[in-house]
């Protein structure tokens, strides 16, 4: 299974495959996964497979968008990860500033 880092460094140079999708470039989503993992068990969810939250930084997911973005698309949808709502926190808490970070 890939982890972050590793997804952080080949996301941006496989952005070119969206070129071959037949919605390619106006009704095209790309959905930017932030995270994997989840701190809790809930028996209906599969997140936890991937263990606790790892979250990718800030500076990967927009590097990724600006790469996409070259490639012609046009709508993102921040995601896949179980609460977006935690990203870069505690597994307690929000953390606002990554939150912030991330949105701008």
């Amino acid at each position: 299974m890939r982890d972050n880092d590793e997804l952080s460094r080949w996301a941006p140079g496989g952005a070119f495959i969206v070129e071959q999708h037949p919605n390619h470039p106006d009704y095209l989503i790309c959905e930017m996964e932030t995270s994997r993992g989840c701190a809790y068990r809930c028996s209906f969810c599969t997140e936890p497979l991937y263990g606790n939250p790892a979250f990718r930084t800030a500076d990967a997911v927009v590097d990724e968008v600006d790469t996409l973005s070259d490639y012609g698309v046009k709508h993102f949808r921040l995601g896949r990860q179980a609460d977006i709502l935690a990203f870069g926190g505690d597994g307690e808490a929000p953390n606002p500033d990554a939150l912030r970070r991330l949105y701008t």
